[in-house]
């Protein structure tokens, strides 16, 4: 573990210098160079430093050489003054993507089970009288202060405002969801949803296409347009069809994610049970909401209501219930 992730600027702008080509610089020198570049009279271990930027995904070490990552690069480009000390931006920047989220993100996660709920001052704090020793992570504590992801002193140490937010989705319990979280994420796969079905539709005239199934691709129908309850949203072809009467039909997930993560409605879990292997679910993954596209193929699965819902690889949970009261007469 580094003692200052001040020391991330030195590594990356060495690495940087002395890059000559996409394969990056070597170890030996940057370690060098760095050694010769003595800031505020500190001299570190730079093997430390080196090893800390590999494992959370700064950098990467090939061959004895050393390379910034798409991550590194980032960090790196919000420094444009090339100063030694971390700037507002790249601490916010190792927040999100190495302490709340990625490489780090377990380790920084036992500190803050730690933590309780402060409600007065609405956020979550740690105190040497009333939770448990933060003993054997100090280390890292001290990095987390350095971010300004908390400070404090040693009797009390607080998660800044800024990022309240963030810690109380990562304590959440497993499968607890608020009414506030449940529609933004209903409001996101609304949005993942249109996009998916359009790149569906051309994907859909696409592969009928290239199996020479030309009429049938003229011939496919978009049902969400007109009927939301249909269960499903376009209405295909296996392939070459005499009556032209569809038999493939199509219910369209999209996630900005990679991993298969979708709501399937009660409607439309039905439908899939009454048509079965009539009935496709396509996924899919890394929506990019801005150019409405994605670089992933979709992941097609036939008669998802055997393929899912009898299926231990795929965990289904019930979010929540709509309760009515019934009218007699």
């Amino acid at each position: 573990m580094i003692d200052s992730l001040n020391e991330i600027n030195r590594l990356l702008i060495t690495i940087k210098e002395l890059s000559q080509s996409d394969r990056g610089a070597l170890k030996s020198s940057v370690i060098a160079f760095c050694q010769n570049r003595v800031i505020e009279g500190k001299f570190p271990n730079h093997n430390e430093t080196i090893v800390f930027s590999g494992l959370t995904g700064l950098i990467e070490q090939l061959d004895g050489r050393l390379k910034i990552t798409a991550l590194g690069q980032k960090v790196l480009e919000s420094n444009p003054l090339k100063t030694y000390e971390l700037n507002d931006l790249q601490k916010d920047l190792l927040v999100r993507s190495l302490f709340l989220d990625g490489p780090m993100k377990s380790s920084v996660l036992e500190i803050l089970r730690k933590f309780t709920p402060a409600y007065s001052s609405k956020t979550f704090e740690w105190s040497n009288i009333d939770n448990s020793p933060l003993e054997g992570q100090l280390e890292l504590l001290e990095l987390l202060k350095q971010s300004g992801l908390l400070f404090g002193d040693n009797s009390k140490i607080l998660v800044d405002s800024k990022y309240v937010d963030l810690v109380k989705e990562l304590l959440k319990k497993p499968g607890v969801v608020s009414p506030e979280e449940l529609f933004k994420r209903l409001k996101n796969a609304e949005v993942c949803g249109s996009v998916a079905e359009t790149l569906m539709l051309s994907f859909e005239v696409e592969r009928l296409r290239n199996i020479n199934c030309m009429t049938e691709a003229e011939c496919i129908q978009k049902i969400s347009d007109l009927d939301a309850s249909a269960g499903y949203d376009i209405a295909s072809f296996d392939g070459q069809s005499a009556t032209l009467v569809p038999n493939r039909f199509i219910e369209v997930k999209g996630s900005r994610g990679n991993e298969i993560s979708f709501y399937w409605t009660r409607n439309e879990v039905r439908q899939a049970e009454i048509m079965r292997s009539k009935y496709w679910l396509y996924f899919v993954p890394g929506i990019d909401l801005v150019q409405k596209t994605t670089s992933f193929k979709p992941i097609l699965i036939q008669d998802p209501f055997e393929t899912i819902l009898h299926n231990s690889d795929f965990e289904v949970d019930c979010m929540d219930f709509f309760v009515r009261k019934r009218k007699y007469r």
